[in-house]
């Protein structure tokens, strides 16, 4: 561990009191300290946007919570550089360590004593007609096809690698990976998914038939998603962060995406634990 970036979002408390604390401790042992470019104006430091810190930093340290995690994921994902995630404040799932457990993690990191999980990614490519030019994103959690509060319900085709699956309506579609398979999929009746497993997950928003029901499939298929209706306030919406309006002769296909996220694990709690812990999964009896 030679240079890490650091990543706060800087509306959370505690958040500048923190960073300061991580970057003494790292400089102290003589690692080079880089900011993002917020957190660094209220360290009073020189910052980078997140697109631009050093390329020869090793660790991203992201403090906040989730969507922190999430909007550092997307850029440190095409450098392949690894991700440990901070929460403070709020449930924050993926971002599982709390401030007490930040120094303790990153001394474990300087002796090499902490793993490093590597997380599927999706690939939504929006294609439209002959002679357009395709749109592609990538993200850590899921891909959302919506609509406006005022839009109505949406007709949905799907396929998969070529195959028909069938025609359904609902007020929105949900294609997530497993790292995202307990965030909003699981809120619309999604599975739970063990992290590391290798597929896809679609679940439909509020369907209007009891028998279209969440739809697991294999990494190695591609998912292909139009909406048939009329296009009106349709959106694309990625992480919950970033997105596009569908136009009426554009189509979705999400598959695996070449790229992965690093995201560092303290080893000390499994999936499992956390399952238990913080979404209170079979919470009646303790053991």
């Amino acid at each position: 561990m030679k240079h890490v970036g650091i990543v706060a979002n800087v509306r959370k408390e505690n958040s500048g009191r923190v960073a300061s604390e991580i970057a003494a401790w790292l400089e102290e042992r003589g690692v080079a300290v880089s900011f993002e470019k917020e957190i660094a104006a209220v360290e009073g430091r020189t910052g980078f946007g997140l697109a631009e810190l050093p390329a020869d930093c090793d660790l991203l340290v992201a403090l906040g919570g989730d969507g922190t995690l999430l909007s550092v994921a997307r850029h440190a994902c095409r450098r392949r550089i690894p991700v440990l995630g901070v929460n403070l404040g709020g449930l924050g799932f993926l971002t599982e360590l709390t401030v007490a457990d930040v120094i303790p993690t990153l001394e474990r990191i300087r002796k090499g004593d902490c793993s490093v999980e590597e997380r599927m990614m999706i690939e939504a490519v929006v294609e439209g007609s002959s002679g357009s030019t395709n749109s592609r994103y990538v993200c850590l959690n899921d891909a959302v096809i919506n609509k406006s509060a005022f839009s109505r319900a949406m007709q949905f085709s799907m396929s998969i690698s070529g195959q028909y699956v069938g025609t359904f309506l609902a007020d929105g579609l949900i294609v997530s990976t497993p790292t995202g398979s307990t965030a909003y999929s699981l809120s619309a009746g999604g599975p739970i998914v063990k992290p590391t497993i290798q597929a896809l997950i679609a679940t439909p928003i509020c369907p209007h038939t009891l028998a279209v029901r969440p739809l697991i499939f294999s990494r190695d298929e591609e998912l292909t998603v139009e909406v048939i209706s009329e296009k009106t306030d349709v959106a694309l919406t990625l992480d919950g962060q970033e997105g596009r309006e569908l136009g009426s002769d554009e189509r979705i296909v999400f598959k695996r995406a070449a790229e992965t996220t690093l995201l560092v694990c303290s080893g000390e709690k499994s999936f499992y634990e956390v399952l238990r812990t913080k979404l209170g999964w079979g919470g009646l009896a303790k053991r």
